[in-house]
């Protein structure tokens, strides 16, 4: 009978009959640790601000009713905590970014090759648009370092959602996971999506009109935007529970599903 150990390895499966002592880290847990401390952390400072700071996170040139800080006013005051979380959830959106690549290649329809690369871009330039809000949180005032990384991280949101479900629209979900992913990432997608078509008409009338409690609705929009993201990027950690890094001393570092 042959040696099976002094064969090459042919597939994963090899691997886990010819190596002996392997280490492996799961990149689910690795994503949901990740995104989930990201979540967290966004929730905690919009509930610190409202706790802590709550007259001067509502105060706005217009002399009316505001209940609700927006989320400029929520990043102005934590601005520690914001370079803090969209720093660390950069490598995170990396490998997210990665892996959604490797995933088109070996699973996805050809279709969505193109539309692909168009996901990556908008997902890496949304989580930097985040950093230049982050960084510059401290300005005060209506100005481009304000607008410019505000509306790039509008459009790359929703442009990273839209682009993400619908490449996973033909895809045949068999197991409970895939399918969780799925209808999550549907329905976060739809609520994007309706409060950004009443986000803009609030601001407007808030900035133009100063109508009450305007802005304190756009704020909501603003918060309910923001999570919807983080929820969508979540659910990644639903795509990937299967997939593993694996060390060992014959082999090195290698990924692969189980």
């Amino acid at each position: 009978m042959v040696d099976r150990l002094k064969l090459l390895p042919v597939s994963a499966k090899d691997l886990e009959i010819t190596v002996v002592s392997r280490y492996r880290i799961s990149v689910g847990h690795l994503l949901l640790i990740g995104c989930s401390f990201t979540n967290a952390l966004t929730i905690f400072t919009i509930l610190k601000t409202v706790v802590v700071d709550y007259e001067r996170s509502t105060f706005t040139h217009c002399n009316v009713l505001h209940i609700v800080p927006s989320m400029s006013a929520v990043i102005h005051a934590n601005q520690s905590c914001w370079k803090l979380l969209t720093w660390s959830h950069l490598p995170v959106r990396l490998l997210i970014a990665w892996l959604y690549w490797r995933y088109q290649r070996r699973i996805l329809p050809r279709r969505t090759g193109l539309l692909i690369y168009l996901f990556i871009m908008f997902f890496i330039l949304n989580n930097i648009s985040s950093i230049a809000i982050a960084e510059f949180g401290d300005v005060t005032g209506v100005n481009m370092i304000h607008v410019v990384p505000a509306l790039s991280s509008w459009v790359t949101s929703c442009g990273f959602m839209a682009i993400s479900f619908y490449c996973f629209t033909g895809f045949v979900h068999k197991e409970p996971r895939e399918r969780l992913s799925y209808v999550l990432k549907r329905k976060l997608l739809l609520s994007c999506l309706s409060a950004s078509v009443v986000l803009w008409p609030l601001y407007f009338l808030h900035t133009e009109l100063c109508v009450p409690l305007a802005y304190s609705f756009f704020a909501i929009c603003e918060h309910i935007l923001t999570l919807c993201t983080m929820g969508y990027v979540w659910t990644s950690y639903l795509d990937f529970h299967k997939v593993y890094i694996f060390y060992s001393m014959q082999h090195g570092i290698y990924i692969t599903d189980i």
